[in-house]
């Protein structure tokens, strides 16, 4: 792979263009901790926590609906370490119930909270302190891949603060590891390709290693890899291409016995992931990736003209890459994006699921268009610049998107819920209407996952009666519940309240139709309804 290798790659930019970039960087550390608890703790967190805890879901259903009133902080006990619990509680759990995420992350998370305890603000702590270390990556991949620093400061400046990388590091699960595994995988590869040593490639084997049991679609990682080596070496079975299928081989060896687990699970699997294929109107799906786009970069404006400058953008970056970098550069970035990102948005065109709605998929392709970015602002503003008003213009750019991402954190720093949590948008409402009241009572056939959430915020000593559903645990579960407590409501309560996340129109007219004898349902705010006896 050709190489741009500079004596010092920091002498061509500026000392402002430096302390600039190093501000922004420090800046983006800063709000990866800043108000780490104001958030709600949600749903796939509450998950995050019981599953490193060593508790699973059939666990907490089985011990809540067989139990009477309890309390918020008693549910919340499915939150800390089970007793006379090991790791191999934790891989259990996720074997048995939720085999598509890979242990790493939740092993990690449950040392983690030993030493520094299991409130949300420590648990979300772990993924903080990780995505730290994308910014060494970021340098040492940009390194390989240029051959020169210099690109590295403007690529750790526009993920320091993208909304994107800014949420997903103060959130408790495995996408910080996951985005750490990318970049240092990547970096891995190109090194092993370029000195092409038995070690280099023993050290790809480790990172490949570490990214498959990171998140699974590091598979998809792995085959933009080798279709970048194979095509890099014309497809001839040479040193390099040998060395990368020992390397990937042996990780895939590796990751068998978790795959095994998947197969045997298969059906565990289908039913977990079922969201992902139901039918999805085209547009709908077409809406969402524009706005899963616009928030690389910005998150509280969007509007389709500066949709089309952020594309268009884009577009000219990955035109600047190819006809200005190393063969090697552009390559790498091309596959990236195209062999991680087409698996995935191909069949939800083809056959209709929803998979690429949900952004954090494609975490691969938000890198390569931020590594392709990087290399456009430093030849524009550090190389390459022809007059000193070119450079000006493109640093006004730069500084444009800097903002951009600064001010979306700032809009969303006091806020309890962010667009990455919206499955529990109503609990803080919901919460407030409670806490207010002298001895109420809140009855549920919500989800474990909805209850501890909403938990969270209730006060500890705040009444509770549930038989919670089961996502992912099979069981059967009596699915008139909800009306046996309706039904049989205990006395001495100021309030009574009735929560139910997510309700069809079909189960509200049902209720309140069987019901409007005895009782009536008030809807006080999204998924709360009060209920009052006549």
């Amino acid at each position: 792979m050709k190489q741009m290798v500079q004596k010092s790659p920091l002498r061509r930019m500026s000392t402002w263009t430096i302390y600039f970039l190093f501000i922004t960087l420090s800046t983006g550390i800063l709000f990866r901790f800043c108000n780490i608890d104001e958030k709600i703790y949600w749903y796939d967190e509450v998950f995050t926590s019981m599953r490193a805890s060593g508790f699973a879901e059939k666990d907490a259903v089985l011990s809540l609906s067989q139990g009477g009133i309890t309390s918020a902080k008693e549910i919340q006990r499915f939150q800390h370490i089970r007793i006379n619990s090991d790791s191999s509680d934790t891989i259990n759990s996720l074997a048995r119930e939720d085999p598509q995420h890979t242990p790493l992350f939740y092993l990690l998370t449950r040392y983690w909270i030993k030493w520094f305890g299991e409130s949300p603000a420590a648990t979300r702590g772990l993924s903080a302190v990780i995505s730290l270390l994308v910014f060494p990556c970021l340098f040492w991949l940009c390194y390989e891949l240029f051959g020169s620093y210099s690109p590295a400061w403007y690529a750790s400046a526009l993920v320091a603060v993208s909304p994107y990388h800014i949420q997903y590091a103060q959130e408790a699960r495995e996408y910080s590891l996951w985005t750490v595994a990318i970049l240092f995988s990547s970096a891995a590869l190109l090194r092993a390709y370029r000195v092409n040593t038995s070690s280099s490639w023993a050290g790809y084997l480790l990172a490949l290693f570490i990214a498959f049991y990171a998140h699974l679609l590091s598979g998809l990682l792995a085959l933009a890899h080798g279709c970048y080596v194979i095509y890099s070496e014309s497809f001839k079975l040479s040193k390099r291409t040998a060395g990368f299928i020992l390397s990937s081989g042996i990780a895939l060896l590796l990751l068998l016995p978790w795959l095994l687990v998947i197969v045997l699970n298969h059906a565990q699997v289908q039913t977990t992931m079922g969201w992902a294929y139901e039918d999805n109107p085209f547009r709908k799906l077409i809406a969402t990736w524009i706005l899963n786009f616009d928030r690389i970069f910005i998150d509280f404006f969007h509007n389709q003209l500066l949709t089309l400058l952020l594309l268009a953008l884009v577009a000219y970056s990955l035109i600047y890459l190819y006809k200005n970098s190393a063969p090697g550069a552009w390559l790498f970035i091309y596959i990236l994006l195209a062999a991680t990102a087409l698996p995935l948005i191909l069949p939800d065109i083809v056959i209709g699921g929803r998979l690429t709605r949900v952004g954090r998929y494609l975490l691969p392709s938000i890198l390569g268009i931020q590594l392709s970015l990087a290399y456009l602002f430093d030849c524009k503003i550090t190389r390459q610049s022809t007059t000193k008003l070119n450079g000006k213009l493109w640093g006004s750019l730069v500084l444009a998107i800097i903002l951009a991402g600064i001010v979306s954190y700032l809009q969303s720093y006091r806020s309890e819920v962010v667009w990455t949590k919206m499955a529990n948008h109503s609990n803080p409402k919901i919460a407030k209407v409670i806490n207010n009241r002298e001895n109420p009572l809140l009855i549920s056939d919500a989800e474990v996952g909805d209850l501890i959430s909403l938990s969270y915020l209730l006060h500890p000593s705040t009444s509770m009666w549930v038989k919670p559903g089961c996502y992912g645990c099979r069981l059967n579960i009596d699915s008139e519940r909800v009306n046996t407590m309706i039904e049989n409501i205990p006395g001495d309560y100021s309030d009574v309240y009735l929560y139910k996340p997510r309700a069809t129109s079909g189960w509200i007219e049902n209720t309140q139709s069987r019901y409007k004898k005895n009782f009536r349902l008030t809807e006080i705010v999204t998924d709360l309804w009060r209920i009052e006896v006549h």
